[in-house]
């Protein structure tokens, strides 16, 4: 889609002069057309980045399928198995855009070298997973995870 009087002979597309249809701020008011403009991360950042992601979706996925069956709460076990099926879910997605950006190999079974500082991923999502569990849950379920974590 091209901007509005650029095609028009003769005319260049500046984006000091860009206005948004019906007074509607341009881009969604998200960023102005110059920084749009300019360059962003190239492929091969861009693909580090989906496979960092991707690598720590696959650990999150491990570490909330593990403790499935060391939890004593219903509840608990239902949050877990469904935010590992979102996880599932993400890597698949992940994985299928990293393939579409770059040629074999795509190295998503190696972890990258970013993460690999942290041995044991339960200990780095075991916060953020209590976070999100706390969040969701009652205030009994709440005070039996707390002696139980503790």
């Amino acid at each position: 889609m091209k901007p509005r009087g650029a095609d028009k002979p003769g005319s260049a597309f500046s984006t000091q002069s860009y206005s948004g249809y019906a007074g509607l701020p341009p881009l969604a008011g998200l960023e102005t057309m110059q920084e749009a403009c300019t360059r962003g991360l190239t492929v091969s950042e861009s693909v580090n980045r989906l496979k960092r992601v991707h690598w720590a979706l696959k650990r999150l996925h491990r570490t909330f399928v593990s403790r499935i069956t060391g939890m004593h709460v219903y509840e608990l076990k239902m949050a877990f198995s469904l935010h590992a099926h979102y996880c599932v879910e993400h890597v698949d997605e992940l994985a299928e855009r990293v393939k579409e950006m770059r040629q074999p190999p795509h190295g998503l079974d190696v972890s990258p070298h970013a993460l690999s500082t942290c041995s044991s991923m339960k200990s780095c999502a075991l916060p953020a997973l209590k976070l999100s569990c706390l969040a969701s849950m009652s205030k009994p379920c709440r005070r039996w995870f707390a002696r139980l974590s503790a």
